[in-house]
């Protein structure tokens, strides 16, 4: 059989590379032409993948998280010589008693919870509408006197006054009879069924993934050790020895970064909730039980849990007409803030997921259009693995500078 020449090898392997880049040219080309229906494919593609791995994902997540849990319950079982043995069932049964416990821990949450609205909701009583009512209607007569006397400093009547004000007065009820408001009202009637019916929906697609994942978070759980042994022999023959350890290498970066955080995220979580509780307790702010819960729960999110901190504590206050302890209350929340943020997160939150607070609010923005709360939520371990990864880039294209100008260092000498 006759032998390939060099130059036909090298011709060859010029005209594969003509080929190649014909039928991208070709390919980007006809997607520009047709780019409406690429983008609806595209679209399509996107919502399909999303409802596919959505529940893929958080079961993965919810897994990583019950491990360690599910692990000393296994050792304990370990101990006993009828379940030693049997290590299936050992396992099976660790999965389903740290399951039962997370569900037991989130029950109690919730029925505190519960229990503190519905308490909240039947002591906001006659007296307390007609105090803020009160409050509000006090203040307006202050504000307004004080607007006048401002006004008759600087030669406007009290006549002139009272003609502009019934004008306004005019003009603000011929609005109201105006036929376009009352079918705006008739549209936003229609528009709230609509929303009821789209938020029932929701709340069904929400329970629908939540069941999906706690399915593949179980069976995740019960065979992650099989399922990881598969996967990296199938790794190492599809990728073969030179990719692989590049790729284990992020698989162990992307686990440090998203367990740590998550985890680190729920202590931090369940400390501001305590601490926020206790304090407002202390200020004597009512309901301080439920703004810390919300503040827990809001934390778990980077920046949102001060806000609805503030936001909980001036509604409250406000209604109870209590301004004296809402500034009380916002000084005690600033400084829980402050230490949450300069002491105890830095300390709780692995050292892997350090982020700066810039990239922070563009990952937040970045997950929130993508994903949602989940998105905002997933979005800072993302960025701290995008950080690792670019910061070995930047130490890789360094010392790759180095060695090239070392290498014509050698060639000129």
């Amino acid at each position: 059989m006759k032998e390939i020449s060099p130059e036909d090898k090298k011709y060859r392997k010029i005209m594969k590379y003509v080929l190649i880049t014909f039928s991208v040219m070709m390919l980007i080309t006809l997607a520009v032409i047709r780019i409406e229906d690429v983008a609806a494919f595209c679209g399509k593609t996107w919502v399909f993948a999303a409802a596919v791995l959505k529940p893929i994902i958080f079961g993965v997540l919810f897994a990583v998280l019950l491990n360690p849990l599910t692990e000393k319950i296994e050792g304990l079982f370990c101990k006993v010589k009828f379940l030693k043995k049997r290590k299936a069932f050992t396992r099976v049964l660790s999965v389903v008693l740290a399951i039962l416990l997370v569900f037991l821990v989130l029950s109690v949450i919730i029925a505190v919870l519960m229990s503190v609205v519905t308490s909240s909701v039947q002591m906001i009583s006659v007296d307390s509408a007609k105090n803020f009512v009160s409050y509000a209607g006090t203040s307006i007569q202050n504000f307004w006197g004080k607007a006048v006397i401002f006004l008759n400093s600087y030669g406007v009547s009290k006549e002139d006054i009272d003609r502009v004000t019934a004008e306004l007065g005019k003009m603000i009820s011929e609005k109201m009879s105006d036929p376009f408001l009352q079918q705006s009202g008739t549209e936003g009637a229609s528009n709230l069924g609509n929303t009821i019916a789209g938020v029932g929906s929701a709340v069904g697609n929400f329970l629908k993934d939540m069941g999906f994942m706690l399915v593949f978070g179980i069976y995740f759980l019960i065979d992650g050790k099989n399922l990881i042994a598969f996967w990296s022999k199938a790794a190492k023959d599809i990728f073969g020895k030179k990719i692989y350890p590049y790729l284990e290498e992020f698989v162990l970066i992307a686990q440090r970064s998203f367990s740590g955080y998550v985890r680190g995220q729920l202590v931090d979580a369940i400390i501001m909730s305590v601490l926020v509780s206790i304090s407002l307790s202390i200020v004597g702010v009512d309901y301080s039980v439920a703004i810390g819960i919300g503040t827990g729960i809001g934390n778990l999110i980077p920046y949102v849990g001060p806000f609805v901190a503030y936001a909980m504590t001036i509604i409250v206050c406000l209604v109870e007409g209590e301004i004296d302890k809402l500034i009380i209350a916002a000084i005690v929340l600033l400084v829980i803030q402050v230490v949450d943020a300069q002491i105890i997160n830095p300390r709780i939150v692995s050292s892997n997921v350090e982020v700066h607070p810039v990239l922070v609010v563009v990952a937040l923005i970045a997950g929130g259009s993508i994903g949602g709360l989940a998105g905002m939520f997933l979005a800072v371990p993302c960025a701290a693995v995008i950080k690792i990864y670019f910061g070995k880039f930047i130490e890789w294209r360094k010392n790759g500078s180095r060695y090239n100008d070392s290498d014509k260092g050698r060639k000129k000498a």
